[in-house]
């Protein structure tokens, strides 16, 4: 399989950034978690049955999974019966996970970038006073 092709390094700009964080908004509020459940298959061998992500902490319940509340699951990456959802590639933990953490991750990333980025701007305005300051004789 080849891999992707590495993201260009193009700065993501305030608009970009804003659009994530609203989307994040949007969402439903986090954090998010990852299901599972696995079904008894013969010879011991276990597979699992569903991959879901949800707003809900697995053992917040008390019961095992899918048992709780249907309308908690934000996202199903692997799910086989009557409502068939198979990402056909077998990545659906590591989907599932990546959606989860990226829920969580995004509204921290932004704060993190707006932060460096308020950190840069005043860097270099200290710089632009201290080069004026030289020029200037003081």
């Amino acid at each position: 399989m080849t891999e992707p092709a590495p993201l260009d390094p193009v700065p993501v700009t305030e608009e970009e950034l804003a659009e994530l964080v609203a989307l994040a908004a949007a969402a439903t509020p986090g954090p998010w978690y990852v299901h599972t459940s696995a079904d008894e298959r013969s010879e011991g061998e276990q597979a699992e049955d569903v991959v879901a992500v949800s707003a809900v902490r697995p053992t917040q319940r008390g019961g095992p999974w899918p048992e709780s509340d249907p309308a908690e699951v934000v996202a199903v990456t692997l799910g086989r019966g009557p409502h068939r959802a198979d990402g056909g590639d077998g990545r659906w933990k590591e989907n599932a996970f990546f959606i989860s953490a990226a829920r969580n991750a995004v509204p921290l990333l932004a704060e993190e970038v707006r932060r460096l980025r308020a950190l840069l701007a005043e860097r270099e305005q200290r710089e632009q006073r201290a080069q004026s300051a030289e020029r200037n004789g003081s």
